[in-house]
Parts: C-alpha cells; sequence; structure tokens
C-alpha cells in the first residue's frame, strides 16, 4: 500500500499525498504533487494547515500499523483487500458489503475450526486465537476511525485504497465475531438434550422431525461415517429450529407434498447440504 511505505518526513510527504487529495485538487491530474516538489505542493495549498495537521493524524496511524502485534494483520488485512477490490466487478459486490466479505472468511475460520486439526496444527482456530482477532481488528479499524473523522472534520477525501482497507477490516473483524459466536454456540449445545443418531452420509427423516417438533428444546445431532461417497467424517450439532425448517423445504415444494418424501420419508445427501455446513464438524 502507498500509504505505508514511507516514515522519514520526505517519504511522509510523499506517501501522505499519495493517501489523501483534497476535493479539489482531485479534479486535476496535473495538480498531483512529484516527489521533489512535495513539500512545496503543500506550501502552496490554500489549506495549507489542514493538510500538515492530517499529516500528523497519519503519521501516527502509520506507526501505529508498525506495533508488532498489529504489523501482521494489518498486511493481511492489505492482502485481503487487494483480491477483494479486484472481485468487485466480477461478483459484482461492493466492498462495504461487510456481509458478503465476512461469509468467505467465516467458511475458513470454520474450516480451521474443525476438530479433525492437532491442537498443535498452526492451521488450528481455537476461542483464543479469535479473541485475538477481534482485538486486534478493533485496534486496526479505532485507528482508520481517527484518521477518517479527521478527513470529514479538515474537510479532505481519503484515497479509494485507503477506504477498501477500512472496509476490509471491518469484514474480518465480523467474520471473527461470527466464528466466536458460532464456537461457542456449538460449546453451549454440546451440554444440551441431544436427538443423535449415526449414517453414513446426511439423512433426515419423518420419525426424527416428529420427534425434534414435538421437543423444541431437543439439539439434533448427526454421526456420519461414510463408507464410501464424498460426504466427508464427522458430525453435525444443529438448532432445533434450523432442522426442523430444513426438513420442512424438504418435505414441501411451493405448498405440494415433494415425491421423494411422499414415497420414502426421508431425505439423505452425500455431501453437506447448502445451509448446513456451519454446523458440520470434520473428523478424521
Amino acid at each position: 500500500m502507498g500509504y505505508f511505505i514511507a516514515f522519514t518526513f520526505f517519504l511522509l510527504i510523499i506517501g501522505f499525498t499519495y493517501f489523501l487529495k483534497s476535493g479539489k485538487d482531485q479534479e486535476s491530474s496535473n495538480s498531483q504533487p512529484k516527489k521533489d516538489d512535495s513539500e512545496d505542493w503543500i506550501n502552496e495549498r490554500d489549506n495549507k494547515i489542514e493538510i500538515l495537521e492530517f499529516k500528523n493524524v497519519v503519521d501516527q496511524f502509520l506507526k501505529k500499523m508498525l506495533d508488532p502485534k498489529i504489523k501482521p494483520w494489518f498486511e493481511i488485512i492489505q492482502t485481503r483487500s487487494d483480491l477483494q477490490a479486484r472481485m468487485c466487478d466480477t461478483f459484482n459486490v461492493k466492498m462495504e458489503d461487510y456481509s458478503y466479505w465476512a461469509k468467505d472468511h467465516l467458511d475458513e475460520y470454520t474450516q480451521r475450526m474443525g476438530s479433525n486439526l492437532k491442537d498443535e496444527d498452526p492451521m488450528k482456530i481455537d476461542e483464543k486465537a479469535l479473541n485475538f482477532r477481534i482485538d486486534v481488528f478493533s485496534e486496526i479499524i479505532i485507528e482508520f476511525d481517527i484518521v477518517i473523522k479527521k478527513a470529514i472534520e479538515l474537510n479532505l477525501n481519503i484515497t479509494n485504497e485507503m477506504a477498501n482497507d477500512y472496509h476490509t477490516a471491518r469484514a474480518s473483524l465480523i467474520a471473527a465475531e461470527l466464528a466466536l459466536k458460532n464456537l461457542n454456540n456449538k460449546t453451549d449445545m454440546e451440554k444440551e438434550d441431544l436427538l443423535e443418531i449415526t449414517k453414513t452420509r446426511f439423512f433426515v427423516s419423518e420419525d426424527i422431525y416428529q420427534s425434534l417438533k414435538n421437543d423444541d428444546k431437543l439439539i439434533f445431532k448427526l454421526n456420519v461415517h461414510p463408507n464410501r461417497g464424498k460426504h466427508p467424517n464427522g458430525f453435525y450439532l444443529i438448532p432445533n429450529d434450523i432442522i426442523v425448517t430444513f426438513i420442512e423445504g424438504k418435505k414441501v415444494k411451493n405448498g405440494e407434498p415433494t415425491y421423494n418424501w411422499q414415497m420414502h420419508k426421508n431425505f439423505n445427501q452425500d455431501g453437506i447440504p447448502r445451509g448446513l455446513k456451519e454446523y458440520f464438524t470434520e473428523t478424521k
């Protein structure tokens, strides 16, 4: 990132002018400073005082991002930001669509929380690791907020690049918070009353549906130990309302009973059903 490259006074000026453009100066590319006259460029601005005040805020932001605790995570955000910015047009999505980007990060966290990973595996993510991510992403966002609020106060604009990094940091924080919530919910559900069965693939039936429907405190646990096929080994731990709604969607389509449910009174799938991925934990 251009605004992250320099910390001597001269390079700070260059990084700063790349990081920031006033609304007036965005109108013409000819007004952009060259590296050898960046100080003169600032001195010639009508809003010199505001620019220098903002430069000091940017200076503090950049120094904070070099904190050993923050630096590697800020670099991750920058990498994610670059990738997401390139994907926006392809997938017709905006950088500020936090739920869209957070879902991708959440999928990664869910896989890395799987019990098939050993505790010493660096890919393993547990409650401590998620809390650390929440803490560091929150710190980065706080520093972004300081810079952005100062820009608004001084009637200055930030670059698209910084805005993208800010949006990416927020999506990353949301994903970590959701992953921690899912992890805690899974722990809580394991303590609740379970309706537990074991199959070689995903499976629900009318009997299962009726048991769950008649006792809304029951949590559905499905252990899957495949003999062959594509379904991974592991288990589902699904809240009552989620699995009941899922089954009802398989029982009836467009107001009519489905053929499969009428004939067999069950639904099975050699793979993880869409919408239930976050409730499945893969094991060896």
